[in-house]
């Protein structure tokens, strides 16, 4: 998320140095960009924590299916005695 904080001060110097220097196209340009790094940051967010989702689930099914293994073990075990 720094990343994308420091992107957004750069793009904002850049255009408060445009206003100044009354740079109308540079402003433009700059507005663009900083409206598609915010919501290119907010797809990374959104994404990110479906991620940490997805894999917290694929754990806990692993976690399942690897008791689920012990016991099977534990059950084959005591058949062969």
């Amino acid at each position: 998320m720094v990343t994308w904080t420091i992107a957004i001060a750069m793009l904002s110097l850049v255009m408060v140095i445009g206003a100044i220097l009354n740079w109308g196209p540079v402003i433009q340009t700059v507005l663009s960009y900083m409206v598609l790094l915010v919501a290119l940051a907010i797809l990374h967010r959104i994404w990110s924590k479906t991620k940490a989702k997805r894999i917290e689930i694929l754990e806990d099914q692993l976690n399942e299916m690897l008791e689920e293994n012990k016991r099977l073990k534990e059950k084959a075990a005591q058949k062969a005695k």
